[in-house]
């Protein structure tokens, strides 16, 4: 086969990898397509949470006398080690595939380079192909098992005069600005606040899209001496994954916290007064965070700025002035994102007058 034709197939396979980023807990997402004669018999992508992997969910139930003499295209190099899940490199063979082209290799030690090696003792043959955007989908993957931190996007919205609050409307950003919003929480496992987001905005921090309220963020707080407030919104759902980071506290609201089934994890204060911001990153990826959303305020988005620690961000930015009614500008936050990312996109479709910019 072309090695077009390749590349239109592992695209493919890419299309169906991105429909399930941030929403594979701590295994990567994969695309799969299985072709035979030039035609597509099936396409599969990595379950909900890791399970099943992609290739083992394209091929489980498809017979032997149809996969064999097939083409398997996967975006990542199929893992060949036993996890969760049997080693993908069996059913590979099981099912007598007779070629695999893959994307990327894979970073993680059990698996990186030995697929090629096992495959061709059982007479598949294996092509690795270059294709850039496959790359630049699996940076985060990459940036996680190198750092062993989660992938951490941030996201703020302000007026055309860099106000982050109006005293007149709870909302500064329209309707579709805010489904964005949601759609960010979708893809992130977690989504993290300080404790004055909860006590001022009692926000809900969930994903209020239609049929993805399932798929909400585990919430985390920053909570020195758990000031959270009880009647938070946040512990009025009964689904609700929540996770504190705090130094002390009284006895009472820790039972109290305890009781809405929230993960208390006691840090140490650094000289400074505050927690080390990347220990507990580190702590979160223990805990199988891979994909961090923050939606921080002015101060917090600071400090995460002159830490930098965000590997990409989103700038929501509405076309109205606030002027008096506008508090809390962020100007210096908007000079600093200019600074520190090298790559500023703007995404401005389907937003109205709201402009998205991405930085990366």
């Amino acid at each position: 086969m072309s090695s077009k034709k390749d590349k239109f197939y592992l695209n493919l396979a890419l299309n169906l990898a991105k429909n399930m980023e941030g929403l594979t807990g701590t295994n990567p997402s994969v695309g799969s397509v299985l072709v035979k004669n030039d035609e597509v018999i099936s396409l599969a992508s990595t379950g909900y949470n890791g399970t099943p992997h992609s290739e083992f969910s394209l091929l489980n139930k498809i017979d032997k006398k149809i996969t064999k003499g097939s083409s398997l295209y996967v975006t990542l190099e199929p893992c060949s080690h036993y996890g969760k899940t049997p080693p993908c490199t069996n059913i590979i063979i099981d099912k007598k595939i007779s070629r695999l082209v893959f994307g990327a290799h894979d970073i993680d030690e059990r698996s990186s380079k030995r697929a090629k090696q096992i495959l061709k003792s059982k007479k598949i043959k294996v092509k690795n192909i270059n294709v850039p955007k496959i790359n630049e989908f699996y940076k985060p993957y990459i940036f996680q098992r190198k750092y062993k931190q989660p992938y951490i996007v941030g996201k703020i919205a302000c007026s055309k005069d860099f106000f982050i609050k109006s005293s007149k409307s709870k909302y500064i950003s329209n309707t579709y600005t805010q489904y964005f919003t949601h759609h960010l929480r979708y893809k992130n496992q977690a989504i993290l606040v300080t404790y004055k987001t909860i006590n001022e905005d009692n926000p809900l921090l969930d994903c209020r899209l239609s049929g993805l309220n399932e798929y909400s963020p585990i919430k985390v707080i920053i909570d020195k001496n758990l000031k959270v407030k009880k009647n938070a919104n946040i512990f009025k759902s009964k689904n609700t994954k929540i996770i504190i980071f705090y130094n002390s506290g009284d006895k009472k609201k820790i039972k109290f916290l305890k009781s809405k089934k929230a993960k208390l994890i006691n840090v140490k204060i650094e000289k400074n007064g505050e927690f080390d911001l990347k220990k507990v990153m580190s702590i979160l990826y223990q805990n199988n965070i891979r994909f961090l959303l923050v939606e921080g305020g002015n101060q917090f988005t600071n400090k995460m700025l002159d830490k930098n620690l965000f590997n990409e961000f989103y700038l929501i930015k509405t076309d109205n002035k606030l002027r008096q009614s506008g508090k809390l500008n962020i100007k210096k936050i908007v000079y600093k994102l200019s600074k520190k990312f090298r790559i500023k996109s703007n995404i401005n479709q389907y937003f109205d007058k709201n402009r998205i910019t991405r930085f990366i």
